[in-house]
């Protein structure tokens, strides 16, 4: 880790930060929020409502809104629910709110999905990027006080991303200004799982208030060979020296060492309807053999043995395989007030990120010291016009970041392998990266070595692929034709002006119109070129512009309609981070950037009802929606996602003792479009000879299909009781549809039409159960998870549809002991 590069950088946030004001508002602090907005619930405290009535907002435009006069479906998990739940990872998200189920993403989903997209997370309304394809470190909640989970992509004055499917906003824990507490906390959980936090904060004078935060885990886990171990530190400070000025600053630090979870390979249908796995057939030591001569891609497939009961802790990793990674974020919010109708904010974010992950079966990656800067400079201004109020925010969004990252993902034979043997063979071996006579696929990109990196498992060090296509090389035979990029070593800088206006004609009628361009300037050179070779290098300047439309109409005054029509202009994300040339797949030379990587249009239709009802006791909202992403490749083929569907959510409290929170969502969606897939058909079938008996195959496939990996039903709840003597009880359920796993249709692989095949998984459901017991200052928590001990699926991520699949926890309970001061 380049240290010295890291303290520049923070440096230069800090300079930044104290410099400009910042764009984002940051979110109210429990004391102000009781005073900016009429509590319907009165008997219930602030910290434990789960109304989104209760407070105001400003996740989904940047300026503080009740949840009934916001044009966009927004889901908002209250402290009191994420507590309920035990939130962990972005998959808990399914358990609150409508249209979002995440794959596992090999165990490490760091973003979450939303209506079949990989979605963005904020912090405080400022993006934290540096992501991979929603997999990488461990989300940490360790500093998250709640979160807003918007649907569809982001509005004018935070600005879209590649990832258009919606957003989860963190917003982080404030400090206390009423008088100094906290808390300590542990956990102990089924299959040695161990985690203890600790939380204070106060005042140091009447404008000055700070609040701490640490936890930790050191847990195995159900999962053979597994680990989780972490440890998080989180400071806030907010200072209000007058009436006129604030400033809030954040910063954590976090630290992650954990093992992947692949899942399980040679996905049939019978094993997810009967746990059924097939193996290989002979004998060990002739598997053991066999292990040694696998290449890397196009391995053929081996003679099986009678399909056999898979123990369901096992896994695709071989011993000492993990992933390993460092986060630190720094944040500053100033808020200067000049007058009732006029202020600004100014909002810098600094987000770090260095890690490895290394698994045996093949994959590497490598971000090595990753960082981004943003500021955004905002205005918020007011005037009326005779009858007619208007409401404005203008600004701009600087930006700058630097990526690293190598990967490779090319040398992955998953199906060669038998979970059934000895784990420690599940390792591909150093020939799998060079030219032999048996396999001649392995000098087409073979892989090169990382310098600086020693021997791991069984190779000599650490292999990945180049970020771009070479050709031939008669030195070698090699042939360095990438088509997959991903390893990159890119900056980027970005450019955003943005306008928001909100005209409320009278008491009925609304506007809200916004737009938005990113200057943006990217620059990548191959971090890796073969031996021999010149590292390609390109640049590239375009503009993305963005901008929404929403009329708001009350019915009555509590009850509010909607539309939104939403257009952003986004390039396609780089499977590494950052950005990266532009495969031959889609008509690009792998050697530079082109105009159609940054010219993919979303658009989104979304309407909407929602309702305060009974005193504000009941809200409920619904929506449907017709969301899509659009772009023709430099091959001049349209590529596409269109997804449709229906939002029903509802939460009720009707006083301190109860509360109930349900959701329901259809979802429908079609893709011309693969992305990276490894295998073209379920292994079953391939053992049957109705496929191309070699394993990856790399297929391609660009007929209409559909979205794999997302269900089309979901369905959940949630409901609390707290009896006046200290005892409390939660009872949720999620329930999820058929998906299939992976894509279906006609397409090509190995330069032959075939018929792409896949799994389903079918309905399921889940039944969490938690007692909880405050006595003083005392509070112990059970929670039993998985109740009913359903044998479930989870689906990975689509490229790995026909490889793996991931089985999900049994019945596990934990407790939970709280001593709050």
């Amino acid at each position: 880790m380049t240290y010295r590069k890291l303290a520049t950088a923070l440096t230069a946030a800090s300079l930044a930060a104290a410099a400009s004001p910042l764009a984002a508002q940051s979110p109210a602090s429990a004391d102000e929020t009781v005073t900016l907005e009429k509590i319907e619930v009165t008997d219930v405290p602030i910290e434990q409502q789960i109304l989104p009535t209760s407070r105001p907002f400003n996740s989904v435009y940047g300026t503080e809104r009740g949840i009934l006069d916001t044009p966009r479906n927004v889901t908002i998990i209250s402290r009191e629910q994420m507590n309920a739940i035990g939130i962990l990872e972005t998959r808990d998200f399914s358990k609150l709110t409508a249209s979002s189920y995440t794959q596992t993403n090999f165990g490490l989903p760091s973003n979450p999905a939303i209506r079949g997209q990989t979605a963005d997370v904020l912090v405080n309304g400022m993006r934290r990027g540096l992501t991979i394809n929603g997999n990488g470190l461990p989300l940490n909640f360790n500093s998250v006080e709640s979160v807003n989970i918007v649907k569809g992509a982001a509005n004018v004055i935070y600005g879209a991303s590649s990832y258009a499917g919606g957003y989860a906003d963190f917003i982080t824990k404030k400090p206390y200004f009423d008088k100094f507490s906290g808390s300590v906390s542990a956990t102990v959980g089924s299959w040695d799982v161990y985690r203890w936090t600790a939380d204070l904060g106060g005042p140091i004078s009447p404008a000055l208030a700070y609040r701490l935060s640490y936890s930790g885990e050191d847990s195995t886990g159900y999962y053979y060979d597994g680990k989780k171990k972490t440890q998080a530190v989180y400071g806030a400070l907010e200072w209000r020296p007058s009436e006129r000025y604030k400033i809030e600053v954040n910063s954590e630090f976090f630290v992650a060492d954990v093992t992947e979870n692949w899942g399980i390979n040679r996905v049939t249908q019978q094993l997810i309807d009967d746990g059924l796995y097939i193996p290989d057939a002979g004998s060990d030591a002739a598997y053991a053999a066999a292990i040694q001569n696998i290449g890397g891609g196009f391995n053929p497939v081996r003679p099986y043995g009678t399909p056999v009961k898979l123990d369901r802790r096992r896994r695709l990793l071989a011993p000492g395989d993990d992933s390993y990674g460092i986060n630190y974020t720094a944040q500053v919010i100033q808020t200067v007030t000049m007058s009732p109708d006029a202020k600004i904010v100014n909002n810098t974010f600094f987000n770090y990120v260095d890690r490895d992950t290394f698994s045996s079966y093949y994959y590497n990656s490598v971000h090595k010291d990753n960082w981004g800067l943003e500021n955004r400079l905002q205005f918020d201004g007011k005037f009326d016009l005779g009858s007619v109020k208007n409401a404005f925010s203008v600004g701009v969004t600087l930006r700058h970041q630097e990526v690293w990252a190598v990967d490779d993902f090319w040398h992955e034979p998953v199906n060669s392998f038998d979970l059934t043997r000895n784990s420690d063979l599940n390792r591909v071996p150093a020939t799998a990266f060079q030219y032999s006579a048996a396999f001649p696929f392995n000098n087409f990109n073979p892989g090169i070595l990382i310098p600086g990196y020693g021997p791991r498992g069984a190779l000599p060090g650490r292999y990945a692929s180049s970020g771009a296509t070479y050709g031939f090389d008669p030195v070698t035979g090699n042939f360095y034709g990438y088509d997959d990029l991903s390893s990159n070593d890119s900056t980027a800088d970005q450019f955003s002006p943005f306008y928001q206006h909100d005209v409320t004609f009278n008491e009925k009628l609304s506007l809200l119109i916004g737009g938005r361009v990113d200057f943006l300037h990217v620059k990548n050179t191959d971090p890796l070129p073969p031996p021999g070779f010149t590292a390609v290098s390109d640049e590239e300047t375009v503009q993305m512009p963005s901008f929404n439309v929403s009329p708001v109409y009350k019915i009555t005054e509590n009850i509010t309609a909607y539309y939104t029509f939403g257009y952003t202009t986004t390039n396609a994300p780089g499977l590494g981070g950052g950005y990266v040339f532009t495969g031959t797949t889609f008509g690009g030379d792998g050697r530079s950037f082109t105009e159609a990587f940054f010219d993919q249009k979303n658009f989104l239709h979304e309407a909407g009802v929602k309702a305060s009802l009974f005193g504000g006791k009941l809200f409920v909202g619904t929506a449907v929606y017709d969301q899509q992403k659009r772009w023709v490749t430099d091959d001049s083929k349209e590529r596409y996602t269109k997804a449709r569907g229906f939002e029903f959510e509802v939460n009720y409290q009707p006083n301190k003792n109860f509360y109930g929170t349900a959701s329901y969502s259809y979802y429908d969606a079609k893709q011309r479009y693969t992305g990276f897939l490894a295998d073209s058909a379920t292994y079953d079938q391939r053992l049957g000879g109705t496929a191309i008996p070699a394993t990856p195959d790399f297929p391609s496939i660009s007929v209409e299909f559909q979205q794999p990996g997302m269900p089309e039903h979901l369905f959940n709840f949630l409901l609390g009781y707290k009896f006046d003597m200290g005892l409390s009880v939660t009872l949720g359920t999620v329930v999820t549809g058929p998906m299939v796993t992976s894509q279906e249709g006609l397409g090509t692989a190995g330069g032959s039409s075939v018929l792409f095949t896949a799994n389903e998984i079918p309905w399921q459901h889940t039944v969490d159960l938690s007692f909880g017991y405050k006595w003083q200052q005392w509070e112990a928590r059970l929670a039993i998870r998985n109740l009913t001990d359903q044998e479930n699926w989870s689906a990975p991520n689509p490229g790995y549809g026909n490889g793996s699949i991931n089985a999900e926890l049994p019945i596990n309970g934990e407790l939970t002991l709280t001593y709050r001061f």
